[in-house]
């Protein structure tokens, strides 16, 4: 069994965060973006620079709480990227959902969940 580290670096609100985390990209299996985040507008503009450079270098992505509240305002972050794996609660999946297909979930298109 492997061991799998994760290493938080705090530097989301540096001016240059994309710059200092895309030199720790080549080291990184996934990244993992949104729990903790917040929704500050200079925090949000870095990690969407951050999903992007991730994205062309072909990095999969996890994205979680705040990071998905940026998905659903910008839902073209993301799309068609098959290595973004989307991790919404009941709250954030409507949000996403709203957000992709503009309109209320009905009752069909719940997931049913053992």
């Amino acid at each position: 069994m492997a061991w799998v580290e994760m290493i938080v670096h705090p530097v989301l609100d540096s001016p240059n965060a994309v710059h200092e985390v895309e030199k720790w990209l080549p080291r990184l299996h996934a990244l993992v973006v949104g729990t903790g985040l917040g929704r500050d507008d200079a925090l949000l503009r870095n990690v969407q620079g951050i999903l992007e450079v991730s994205k062309a270098r072909d990095i999969p992505v996890v994205i979680d709480a705040d990071g998905l509240w940026l998905v659903a305002q910008q839902p073209a972050l993301i799309h068609g990227y098959r290595k973004a794996v989307l991790t919404p609660n009941h709250v954030e999946f409507s949000r996403l959902y709203d957000a992709v297909l503009r309109g209320p979930m009905d009752s069909d298109d719940r997931c049913l969940v053992p």
